[in-house]
């Protein structure tokens, strides 16, 4: 074992999400931590309030922001990558929804499988968080 991090606030659920250098982890109380992978230390941590965080994030395709899905929220909370300060969120689907599972992206889209709404996939557009396809179809 080369490092460990004792200071975990509660469960890291998910895989993390490697950037370049570094790693991110999420908690199942908002927490989220950015550990350097060459020097073991804590690059940056922050809080999101009232969330819980179950699925593993993904990486915009320049690297520069970070989409979690917030389990209890369910809208894809957006973070500055190299600092993590928080960028406006995503909002995915009308009404109550969550996002139980890990986020999926080709560079140009974010992928979401919410639960507890009436859509099952969600194709959002990663720079600017619009709708893009969704299945089922709306009626």
């Amino acid at each position: 074992m080369l490092w460990t991090f004792e200071e975990g606030l509660d469960w890291f659920w998910s895989t993390g999400t490697p950037g370049d250098g570094w790693i991110v982890f999420t908690d199942v109380q908002g927490n989220v931590v950015s550990f350097d992978t060459r020097n073991p230390s804590v690059l940056w941590q922050q809080h999101i309030a009232d969330e819980i965080f179950r699925g593993r994030g993904v990486l915009s395709a320049d690297g520069t922001k970070l989409y979690l899905p917030g389990y209890k929220s369910g809208v894809i909370r957006v973070l500055e990558a190299a600092t993590g300060s928080v960028l406006p969120q995503i909002a995915v689907s009308e009404g109550v929804g969550r996002l139980p599972g890990d986020l999926i992206t080709d560079a140009e889209r974010v992928y979401v499988m919410p639960i507890m709404a009436g859509a099952r996939v969600q194709a959002i557009d990663a720079e600017n968080g619009k709708l893009l396809w969704q299945y089922p179809l709306p009626e």
